[in-house]
């Protein structure tokens, strides 16, 4: 289960934030300092996209970082993510902390963001931003766009996920935990091939839906730099 091996791995780095911002469709809060480089290493080992987060390489993974509110402050419920990569494809670990899960109903590039609770992402390489809408039920909504043009769904990422959920979807009458997406997106898809020293910038965010009512968004705040390792 989530509390035991995958909530304590991502439960570390609680007090890696930096200054950021909440960022919705459209609306962002600028940051002026520089985010600095995040490495992200090669794993050594093979994954199964379980959502378990069993693979040895896990605790080995880049702490991208912790979500943060529009004060700065580390948001609550508490969100983060991790990354690594091996033969072409870039993984990600999201952890969601969340009392009442709601797993929406949205199907594959439907609305998953408007439709529950769900992780949003933008990859950027280049002049060129991938999207990746993901739901506690695993449902992905991916898009890509050149620019500030408009959002293309019918590209195909062709990425993998799966989730571990502690609760119970669309049930306020009990206490959920907490839910983790194991994410596997094919490096070729966003443009890039695996090689040390490649660049790309990751966005994200995570708005949640407390059972006293309300919204409450928190983000990585500013674009994070990440930089493909080989060691």
């Amino acid at each position: 289960m989530l509390r035991s091996r995958a909530a304590a791995l991502l439960a570390i780095g609680l007090a890696l934030a930096t200054t950021a911002g909440c960022r919705r469709r459209g609306v962002f809060v600028r940051h002026h300092a520089q985010a600095a480089d995040v490495e992200v290493p090669r794993a050594e080992v093979t994954f199964q996209i379980d959502g378990e987060l069993e693979e040895t390489a896990w605790p080995k993974a880049a702490m991208v970082g912790a979500f943060v509110g529009a004060d700065g402050k580390l948001a609550r419920p508490h969100s983060e993510i991790r990354a690594t990569h091996r033969d072409g494809v870039l993984y990600l670990a999201l952890y969601a902390a969340d009392e009442d899960i709601r797993g929406g109903s949205a199907k594959p590039d439907g609305p998953v963001w408007l439709s529950g609770d769900a992780f949003h992402l933008e990859l950027s390489v280049g002049d060129t931003t991938h999207l990746f809408d993901i739901s506690p039920r695993a449902v992905i909504t991916d898009a890509r766009r050149k620019g500030l043009g408009s959002w293309d769904y019918g590209w195909q990422s062709q990425a993998k996920a799966a989730v571990d959920v502690d609760g119970t979807f669309d049930d306020p009458s009990d206490d959920d935990e907490e839910w983790v997406v194991e994410l596997a997106v094919p490096l070729a898809s966003i443009g890039l091939t695996g090689r040390h020293g490649e660049r790309l910038s990751l966005s994200a965010r995570r708005c949640d839906h407390p059972k006293p009512g309300g919204v409450f968004c928190g983000s990585l705040g500013q674009p994070k730099p990440l930089v493909l390792e080989l060691e």
